[in-house]
């Protein structure tokens, strides 16, 4: 599918019919400067990276709080109301283009609305609707399948296959009996174990990362890409929790279809996930999240 709207876009660009304004979006917002990169290629006629080429402008959030600031916004447009360096076109790409403050994004939509001559414009989210209507509403919209290629951090299959024991054991039939501390325990190794997880998932999609990104970048522009790589290594991870969540349970399903505890535990579990999700999005220390999260879990799952 991603490999068909690129396709389209050259096709487009090809005809002279490229709109001004594309907007990509999904949950993997790592991946579309990769997959972008050949379109880029065709727009400014070179065979070398894009990024290297004077007639390509990019923005990425800065600093810890991962904004795009009105300052950051004003010289981009400065700038790409020049001519094209070397005459032909020009390109702007704004990385998570949500970060974009009320103030900031006001002053983007003006040139959404009187694109500068010769430039095609492209936004990339992972927050699509975290973007103000009439800037969505002024782009061409793409959405961008994640990238399904598994991750390869050992301590991911390790972590896992920890969490899948500590879930069958929480379901068998012989709990009543067993030494609830002990699996209480289990859960604080896992909970201690959590951290170097999302760590080693980061800084593998950091190296990744770091290979595709020009030289020229600022040192916040660093900061905060590393800052929004860690948050999407831990919503994976999460995500990978309550998978790994409706598995065990299938499988328990398959070998006594009437097992309790019934489907509605599962719903539970899955809203105590989500919850957790929330309060480490607002900076609450991911251990104590954590915590909570498995203490629910054998809680629900107990009763």
């Amino acid at each position: 599918m991603d490999e068909l709207v690129i396709k389209t876009l050259r096709d487009a660009f090809a005809k002279d019919r490229l709109p001004h304004s594309i907007l990509f979006y999904g949950e993997n917002n790592q991946i579309f400067d990769r997959i972008s990169r050949s379109l880029f290629q065709d727009i400014l006629n070179t065979p070398s990276d894009p990024a290297s080429h004077p007639d390509f402008f990019s923005l990425y959030p800065d600093g810890k709080m991962q904004i795009i600031k009105i300052e950051k916004i004003r010289s981009l447009i400065k700038k790409v109301q020049h001519t094209a360096n070397q005459g032909g076109k020009k390109i702007v790409v704004i990385h998570d283009a949500d970060r974009m403050n009320i103030e900031s994004a006001n002053a983007f939509l003006k040139t959404l609305e009187e694109p500068p001559a010769d430039t095609v414009i492209f936004l990339f989210t992972a927050r699509l609707y975290s973007l103000l209507e009439t800037i969505r509403s002024r782009c061409l919209k793409f959405k961008i399948s994640t990238d399904s290629k598994a991750i390869q951090f050992e301590e991911w299959k390790s972590w896992f296959s920890k969490y899948e024991e500590w879930l069958l054991k929480v379901h068998s039939k012989s709990r009543a009996r067993m030494d609830i501390s002990r699996l209480v325990l289990s859960a604080y190794a896992l909970i201690a174990r959590f951290d170097a997880l999302v760590k080693g998932v980061a800084q593998e999609e950091w190296e990744q990362l770091k290979k595709q990104l020009p030289d020229n970048l600022e040192e916040e522009s660093l900061v905060a890409m590393e800052i929004a790589i860690a948050k999407g290594a831990r919503s994976k991870v999460l995500k990978e929790i309550e998978r790994r969540n409706q598995l065990v349970f299938q499988g328990l399903l398959q070998q006594e279809p009437h097992l309790d505890p019934p489907i509605q535990k599962l719903v539970r579990i899955t809203e105590n996930l989500e919850k957790l999700n929330g309060l480490m999005s607002v900076n609450l220390q991911p251990a104590s999240a954590l915590e909570n999260y498995f203490l629910q879990a054998l809680r629900v799952w107990s009763s």
